[in-house]
């Protein structure tokens, strides 16, 4: 749900009567009237719906008298109806500077906060106004588009709808109910209210950029080609109108660009793209939706990848805080290490900032988001000699000496000539044939648990792409990225992984690939039982993947320059069956991995351990699960064959990756066999 250009117009107007002594001001500079001139030039084309000529002539008046209210309250409403947000932002920020009390500015700020997605300084704006003034038919709409952003339809058309009623030809709450009816899929009553609305104001931009808006959605949502063909060209038509109606409302822009994309039309989007960023070089979400359009319109060649990590890059500069676009231009570079090396700088930086926030969640006792900044660090720049040793201690702690000793062989390869690390080396080789899995025989020397002599047998989940709450994202490659966030988190050591990156893409290829409309899943791929089939097949073809999906995550994602939120299932691939619901959510910087890492948790949580039994001796019962698999001393567990219950045993010592179970009674021992199933008791 996208709503553009509110109310400033209103807003402005109204200005008058909202600062004190505002008529003495204008007098007291009709001495020097230029100030004066520059605010009517403004007012005149403000009018006229000539935004950019009116930002021009209000900041001229400000250059003249910067400390003049009604001027950058002029430029606010002037730059809010271009969705220049930022600089809306900062002239309505100014006006209450020069006048707390001024209640245009605050409902201008809040619906800046809105668009922003910074709902709680919005609501805290927009409330204080409604408590002062109940009757103001502006504040009614900004809380319409308040809630209406957030979701609640219910509130949100109550607002609307008091609006309208204080004011019947409030033709932006007319619209905002169109999105909203659009949104119930209530197409009829959406209809009514644009006719309605084009009524009363056919010049408003707004109605015709809703029905592109809503037009898309349509095709968003249309699993016939045809009609999705219609809907497209439908939307195409009326976002021009808007377009011709305010040539400078980024918004618009950027939704025909959009469509290029969704029509294969990849020159005609990096065209209109270009143009954008060149008028707005300082907006990270342009520059970064240029970047798509690089990836996707030019084959993926080099020069087209270096041109868009260029502007994924410079986003990144512009917004540090976007972890969204951090991880896309992470992804990019890992995509393309033959232009990215490991040890280039690019990918050292990156690796760095990931190190010094797992640092900061270490410190901060939140063990698993910092583990997932410390992967993430390694999987960029392996040789991070600072993220080597947080791991080295990680692992000396656990107790596992697997990845204790191959971390240690990987800082020697980096300083062969360290005595420190060659004497830990020596010790820990020494002690890893003391410890449980050795002593049991069930490594050989220098094995890792993937090459050990049993199977570890994690359950799999396949990992969709994320449906955006939006028709057109914010991020264009949100859908993937938000999948690929949560796979990395799953990919940790544990009882649950997500299914190999190599499968993932060959189901969601062959998707496309079956399409009789490939340009549908130009933002994602979504889940479909159908695709159950294809995931089965993939199976069969791949090499090397022994272990079953057992299990498929499917949901949709809200992002806010608050944060973003997950709404997700998971559903069992053999009954189609939803085994469970979750919503989680995650704000700041760190956004998308503590979206993932929450995910992951829950997700590891509802399936929980699965192991085997690797080895029976008289009193004695070795299974591949461990201190990873969240096992830990004392623990109860289910010992199965074909569905029908063996034995049950207790954890009596337990590693990383192996378990020694006592079986209860003690005689019952010789029920079990290597292969049975174990389950722990929950």
């Amino acid at each position: 749900m996208l709503c553009l250009g509110l109310v400033a117009g209103a807003l402005f107007f109204d200005a008058a009567f909202e600062f004190p002594g505002f008529a003495p001001q204008l007098r007291a500079e009709s001495g020097s009237r230029n100030a004066l001139y520059y605010l009517r030039e403004g007012d005149r084309h403000l009018a006229a719906r000539d935004y950019r000529a009116a930002a021009h002539s209000f900041r001229l008046a400000i250059k003249k008298n910067p400390g003049h209210a009604r001027a950058h309250l002029g430029a606010a409403g002037a730059y809010y109806e271009m969705n220049d947000l930022g600089r809306a932002r900062s002239h309505y920020e100014r006006v209450l500077e020069l006048d707390a009390s001024s209640r245009p500015a605050r409902i201008g700020l809040g619906l800046a906060f809105v668009r922003l997605g910074q709902f709680s300084a919005a609501g805290e704006l927009l409330r204080g106004v409604q408590k002062q003034e109940p009757g103001n038919v502006a504040n009614n709409y900004a809380l319409g588009l308040f809630y209406h952003l957030q979701g609640n339809l219910r509130l949100s058309e109550a607002y609307y709808k008091k609006a309208i009623r204080i004011q019947p030809s409030h033709v932006k709450a007319l619209v905002g109910l169109a999105r909203l009816k659009a949104d119930q899929d209530r197409p009829d009553i959406s209809d009514e209210y644009l006719r309605t609305a084009r009524q009363i104001d056919p010049g408003e931009p707004d109605i015709y950029a809703a029905r592109g808006q809503i037009e898309l959605a349509r095709a968003f949502l249309e699993n016939d080609p045809a009609q999705r063909t219609r809907a497209l060209e439908n939307a195409h038509q009326a976002l021009t109108t808007a377009h011709r109606l305010s040539p400078d409302d980024v918004f618009i822009e950027q939704n025909l660009v959009r469509i290029d994309l969704y029509r294969n039309r990849s020159d005609s989007a990096l065209q209109r793209a270009e143009a954008i960023v060149q008028r707005y070089p300082r907006n990270p979400q342009l520059l970064y939706m240029m970047a798509t359009v690089h990836l996707r319109g030019a084959g993926r060649n080099s020069a087209a990848v270096r041109k868009a990590v260029q502007r994924m890059h410079r986003a990144l500069e512009l917004n540090p805080g976007d972890s969204m676009v951090r991880f896309g231009l992470e992804e990019v570079v890992l995509e393309n290490g033959n232009l990215f090396p490991a040890t280039g700088a690019l990918r050292r930086n990156l690796a760095a900032y990931q190190f010094e926030r797992g640092r900061y969640y270490a410190g901060a006792q939140r063990r698993e988001v910092a583990e997932y900044h410390i992967r993430r660090s390694l999987k960029l720049y392996p040789f991070h000699q600072p993220a080597l040793r947080m791991e080295l201690e990680r692992f000396r702690r656990a107790g596992n000496y697997e990845k204790f000793i191959g971390v240690l062989r990987r800082l020697l390869r980096a300083d062969p000539d360290n005595l420190k690390l060659r004497n830990r080396l020596e010790r820990a080789l020494q002690e890893k044939n003391k410890s449980l899995a050795y002593r049991a025989g069930l490594f050989h020397d220098g094995s890792v648990p993937e090459r050990a002599n049993f199977q570890r047998t994690p359950l799999r989940v396949f990992v969709f792409d994320m449906e955006p709450a939006a028709a057109f994202p914010a991020h264009p490659d949100g859908p993937d990225r938000v999948a690929r966030a949560l796979s990395f988190a799953l990919d940790r050591e544990g009882s649950v992984k997500a299914a190999p990156a190599a499968l993932r893409s060959a189901v969601l290829r062959r998707v496309r690939q079956l399409s009789e409309d490939p340009s549908r899943y130009s933002y994602g791929v979504y889940y479909r039982p159908e695709y159950i089939n294809l995931i089965e097949d993939a199976q069969r073809s791949a090499n090397g993947i022994e272990d079953d999906i057992t299990h498929i995550v499917s949901g949709s994602y809200r992002s806010t320059g608050e944060g973003l939120e997950l709404r997700y299932e998971i559903i069992e691939k053999k009954t189609g069956s939803v085994a469970g619901q979750f919503r989680v959510r995650a704000n700041g910087r760190d956004a998308l991995p503590a979206l993932g890492v929450q995910a992951a948790a829950q997700i590891s949580k509802l399936l929980g351990a699965r192991g085997r039994v690797v080895k029976v001796q008289p009193g004695n019962i070795y299974v591949n699960l461990g201190v990873v698999d969240g096992l830990r001393k004392g623990a109860q567990l289910n010992i199965r064959r074909l569905g029908t219950l063996r034995g049950v045993c207790r954890v009596a010592e337990v590693s990383s990756y192996i378990a020694l179970c006592r079986p209860e009674p003690a005689a019952s021992w010789d029920r079990i066999d290597p292969g049975d199933v174990v389950l722990p008791t929950r």
